[in-house]
């Protein structure tokens, strides 16, 4: 139920126009938990800006998979290390 609360839209295709408002309708379709949906003006580049705080976090090494993790172990590597 912790999910459906507040559900923040990001990305380009979010910005086509009543977007915003079909998806809070068809999400009030599927639930009876009260959601909100936050639609910042902004929302283009939510998810370039998400990404240049996650790299820039001092552990993401840590938590990251490489390319060459990925072409060694495939995709068991995500179960591995538990992401």
């Amino acid at each position: 139920n912790l999910l459906w609360k507040n559900i923040v839209l990001s990305g380009g295709t979010t910005m086509m126009d009543g977007f915003a408002e079909k998806f809070a309708k068809e999400i009030k379709n599927l639930t009876p938990v009260k959601t909100q949906v936050i639609a910042g003006r902004s929302r283009r580049y939510l998810s370039w800006v998400g990404a240049v705080v996650m790299s820039s976090i001092s552990t993401f090494k840590n938590i990251s998979i490489s390319r060459a993790m990925y072409d060694e172990y495939g995709k068991s590597i995500v179960k591995e290390m538990k992401l």
